[in-house]
């Protein structure tokens, strides 16, 4: 089978009649078929079987197919969006909402976010959030969860010591996306991050090894099954 050269977002409303599984047995199926029908390949019946997607986990936790090993993934779910991204290489996607505790104002969510990244982010990251907390601060929590899912660390003690950001402040403003609007994109920790706003209120974000193209799938109801 020949990966194509981009990452493949798809995005499923928790609210569908699929449970998690059924989702990621969905994806991996368009994707198989996807390829199929770039490559002019006729689609071989173990690639579209639901039971050649059995997942099994690494002793860190990291899930992969055992019966199809070439096709590397990675889930991530947060308010009313389950997500999942496929790519010819190890890969990592972390979606989060902008959420609030329901007593707080936004101000008084930014002061705590602020304080919740010098506790638990690399200190040049605090330092980023500390100057737009709100935003910047989902941005940084889902770079840091795609890049632990894609390295298969998980989250652990060395949670913080990576910095998953540029040091040079002058790139700074250029990592706080739109809201909504097109993805913004930068290298740190030998890896490459594209990262988007959708819906005013959710950030996703993709670490993989090298720069490609990403495509985001919005699947219906209809299409999801």
């Amino acid at each position: 089978m020949t990966l194509p050269n981009e990452i493949i977002v798809y995005i499923f409303k928790e609210n569908d009649i699929l449970g998690r599984e059924e989702r990621l047995i969905r994806a991996a199926q368009l994707y198989c078929q996807g390829i199929s029908c770039a490559s002019g390949e006729e689609r071989v019946g173990e690639c579209i079987d639901k039971t050649h997607f059995q997942v099994e986990k690494t002793p860190l936790g990291k899930p992969y197919f055992p019966q199809a090993r070439e096709l590397h993934f990675s889930i991530s779910h947060s308010g009313e969006y389950w997500v999942c991204a496929f790519g010819p290489g190890e890969v990592g996607v972390d979606i989060q909402e902008h959420t609030m505790t329901r007593s707080e104002t936004k101000q008084e969510a930014t002061v705590r976010f602020a304080k919740m990244a010098h506790r638990f982010f690399h200190p040049v990251e605090a330092e980023f959030v500390t100057l737009e907390s709100f935003y910047r601060f989902f941005g940084v929590w889902t770079a840091r969860e795609s890049y632990v899912k894609y390295t298969g660390q998980g989250i652990d003690a060395s949670f913080s010591e990576h910095c998953v950001i540029p040091d040079t402040k002058e790139h700074w403003p250029e990592l706080t996306p739109p809201l909504p609007g097109p993805a913004v994109s930068w290298q740190a920790q030998g890896v490459w991050f594209w990262e988007t706003v959708f819906e005013e209120n959710y950030t996703l974000c993709i670490c993989a090894e090298a720069e490609m193209p990403c495509r985001v799938v919005w699947l219906t109801e209809e299409e999801s099954v």
